[in-house]
């Protein structure tokens, strides 16, 4: 995952190397949710259906989840300072022209602490992390089927956090 952070928000690149895209394929998803961070539930999202994020969640893409993994996240650790923390997020993605997998994650965030954003993308990746392993499945390596899944890859300031997550952060 490419990060670039601007005044009022942040660009994410996010490239999903594991068939798992799709979390109607992947069943862990609502009981690690419950578990890690139940208040996402509460979310509000915009989708074509009109459904509410605790229904939309059972059949999203991937992407999607982890853009409103950020948002709660972000929230969560905005309120350990500050009085309010309202974050907006917009998850895109075009696999006619971008390899399957590939999101594009804005998230409009007046913070400038970079340090609330790092930790909140690494708690979402460690709840996306959890719900693969609930599925058992593999996070890198797989086929790519005609519905795919896969995870995504993040690193800070060129760190490797985890073999397929990668976080930069862009100037």
């Amino acid at each position: 995952m490419k990060i670039d952070q601007q005044k009022d928000k942040v660009f994410l690149l996010q490239q999903i190397t594991n068939p798992a895209i799709h979390t109607d394929i992947l069943s862990g998803t609502i009981p690690v949710l419950l578990k890690k961070i139940p208040t996402i539930f509460g979310n509000f999202c915009c989708n074509n259906a009109q459904l509410s994020f605790k229904n939309e969640v059972k059949n999203t893409e991937v992407g999607h989840l982890f853009e409103h993994l950020i948002l709660e996240n972000l929230k969560l650790e905005t309120l350990k300072k500050e009085n309010n923390a309202d974050y907006i997020g917009e998850t895109t993605w075009n696999w006619n022209l971008e390899k399957i997998g590939t999101y594009n994650i804005t998230i409009f965030s007046p913070t400038k602490n970079k340090d609330i954003f790092y930790k909140a993308c690494m708690k979402s990746i460690a709840i996306l992390e959890e719900i693969y392993n609930y599925n058992s499945i593999p996070l890198a390596g797989a086929e790519i089927n005609p519905r795919p899944a896969e995870t995504a890859t993040c690193t800070r300031l060129e760190t490797q956090v985890l073999p397929y997550f990668y976080l930069r952060l862009l100037s």
